[in-house]
């Protein structure tokens, strides 16, 4: 089972998605799709699931900041292989910026009740 997770603001549920496939041989099967998921959305899906086998979560956030400040050594590469490739700098910013606060710790803190439900392990 794959869950991929498109995490937004902790006040703007309405743009989160959450989207479980099965893999089928090379090929990935959507089972299900939760527009607007909650973090007890997401959390009742990885309940709901009788895993057997290995479960992947692919999390659309930040789940780790630079204790410094700005950004971590990853994002400064992103950020400069993005803008190689003609997307604007602010494609990627350090989880620590105003507007990605909020997501980063919105994206820590669903990782940690998938972890805690069973689901997956984070590193």
């Amino acid at each position: 089972m794959i869950i991929g997770i498109d995490l937004s603001g902790p006040s703007n549920t309405a743009d989160t998605v959450c989207t479980l496939f099965e893999g089928r041989g090379t090929a990935l099967h959507l089972i299900d799709c939760l527009q607007g998921s909650t973090d007890a959305d997401i959390v009742k899906l990885v309940v709901g699931l009788q895993i057997a086998e290995a479960c992947y979560v692919g999390l659309d956030a930040p789940l780790s900041y630079n204790p410094g400040g700005g950004d971590r050594p990853a994002d400064k590469d992103l950020r400069s292989r993005l803008m190689n490739a003609g997307l604007a700098p602010g494609s990627v910013m350090a989880p620590t910026m105003t507007r990605m606060a909020y997501l980063t710790l919105r994206g820590m803190a669903v990782a940690r009740l998938i972890e805690g439900a069973g689901g997956a392990r984070f590193s």
